[in-house]
């Protein structure tokens, strides 16, 4: 089985037109350590959703604490949600952390 690099959610902004476009943030690099999903989509905030809990919990139910990662990438309050999920679940949270000068992702895990 392939690991999963869960990215909470998709650095994105608004256009002139207001639609969802990418920062262009380029994430082939966490392709080294797995497969993306990305758990929310652009613009999904806390405030007013009801399903933010529910969809943090299908994610931390199948994250796997020995193959998995997280970036700490989109709304801040969505990536402290799917961390405390995972935790709630008993699972130790393995992250993935940008290095700028060796550009590329290293390994940090919680114990």
């Amino acid at each position: 089985m392939r690991p999963t690099v869960y990215i909470p959610q998709e650095p994105m902004r608004k256009d002139p037109l207001g639609r969802w476009v990418s920062k262009g943030l380029d994430l082939a690099a966490t392709a080294e350590f797995g497969d993306i999903r990305i758990v929310w989509p652009p613009g999904a905030a806390i405030i007013g959703a009801e399903t933010t809990a529910e969809v943090a919990a299908i994610a931390a139910s199948a994250y796997d604490e020995q193959l998995d990662y997280v970036v700490a990438l989109g709304s801040p309050t969505l990536i402290a949600v799917l961390a405390w999920a995972i935790g709630n679940r008993g699972k130790r949270l393995r992250m993935l952390e940008w290095d700028t000068r060796n550009k590329r992702y290293y390994s940090t895990i919680s114990k």
